[in-house]
């Protein structure tokens, strides 16, 4: 057995390391009034510094792992700007299985919010 974030034959490996990589798939974005649109979109994953079950995605939106070994990750409430410079702040959630991603968000603007959905492989 190893350690909570290690895995391999001599546990020397960082569980996260296999998430990285870019995402390529579809973004779902939904107003409040039911509107609907999606795009082509790539979600670049990479590492959060130090800390093992931290990783960040595109424009460096931290997740966090919640249990080692299952690829599920929680997207703490985060302040971040879009190109534009226009400040929003995203929550939510999603997994990783094999080599798929699948994102599950809001977005808060200053006037409006979106859901957001995303779902892509590497």
């Amino acid at each position: 057995m190893c350690a909570d974030w290690y895995e391999g034959t001599d546990c020397s490996a960082e569980e996260r390391a296999k998430y990285y990589g870019d995402y390529i798939g579809t973004a779902t974005f939904i107003n409040a009034a039911g509107d609907v649109s999606t795009s082509t979109d790539t979600i670049p994953v990479v590492a959060n510094g130090s800390i093992l079950n931290e990783l960040f995605m595109a424009n460096g939106v931290p997740t966090v792992l919640d249990v080692s070994g299952m690829g599920g990750f929680t997207i703490p409430l985060t302040a971040v700007s879009d190109p534009d410079g226009t400040t929003l702040n995203i929550s939510g959630d999603g997994s990783f299985d094999g080599n798929l991603l699948t994102v599950v968000a809001t977005m808060e603007f200053t006037s409006s919010t979106l859901e957001y959905t995303f779902t892509g492989s590497k």
